[in-house]
């Protein structure tokens, strides 16, 4: 959009100003505003991810490894040895995306690059 910023990170009192501030409407409700972006297949505020698939020779050897550890952890932890997983960041936020985002289009909420 021309504001700057894309229309999915609006509030919905900041689409209804929007719209008066540039004259489409004389005054609206930010409700009626949303009511009429979902109407239109425009709904603010959503979006979806998509993920570019990066082929790995070895990812099926990497999976497989994968399992064999989880799966004998619980013979290991008997012996006392301890299995620990480092690979899932769950805290983690991106800070920036690799690809950037795809606009809103008709019918389409924004997409988003998963990493």
């Amino acid at each position: 959009m021309k504001a700057g910023r894309p229309i999915s990170q609006w509030t919905r009192r900041e689409i209804a100003d929007e719209l008066v501030k540039r004259g489409i409407v004389e005054q609206i409700s930010p409700r009626h505003a949303s009511y009429l972006l979902k109407k239109g297949a425009r709904p603010p505020q959503r979006f979806r991810y998509w993920l570019n698939e990066v082929s790995d020779a070895q990812r099926d050897e990497k999976i497989r490894d994968g399992c064999e550890v989880y799966a004998s952890a619980p013979a290991r932890a008997k012996g006392g040895e301890r299995t620990i997983s480092t690979d899932e960041l769950t805290g983690v936020q991106a800070l920036e995306r690799k690809h950037p985002d795809l606009p809103m289009q008709l019918g389409h909420v924004l997409r988003r690059e998963f990493e």
